[in-house]
């Protein structure tokens, strides 16, 4: 388990929720890009959710990209905690221990 990705996907999904968006909001949002794939192609919904997500996001508005999450709220120790499951932190403390300077409290 990558606990920086495990972090980033809770994340996007606390990210929808603190600005109103919901899953259905998402799949809506997803459908009108599968509207727009001719009929022909094949579909691949992990390359509709990222043409999706660098091109239109909810309104022209998304989250940060894994790099720039990676660079701040994965530093916060708190927010992490408030993220994460109790395992999850565990690992998380684990992994940030060696870079304890990093951390924001």
């Amino acid at each position: 388990m990558d606990i920086r990705k495990v972090a980033y996907e809770k994340f996007r999904l606390q990210w929808m929720l603190d600005h109103g968006y919901t899953l259905s909001d998402l799949i809506r949002q997803i459908q009108l890009c599968l509207d727009e794939q001719d009929e022909d192609e094949s579909i691949n919904l992990d390359v509709v959710f990222e043409e999706w997500e660098y091109s239109f996001g909810f309104n022209g508005s998304i989250w940060p990209c894994f790099d720039e999450f990676l660079e701040t709220e994965y530093l916060n120790f708190d927010y992490m905690r408030s993220l994460l499951s109790g395992a999850e932190f565990e690992k998380y403390t684990e992994e940030m221990d060696g870079d304890i300077d990093a951390i924001s409290f």
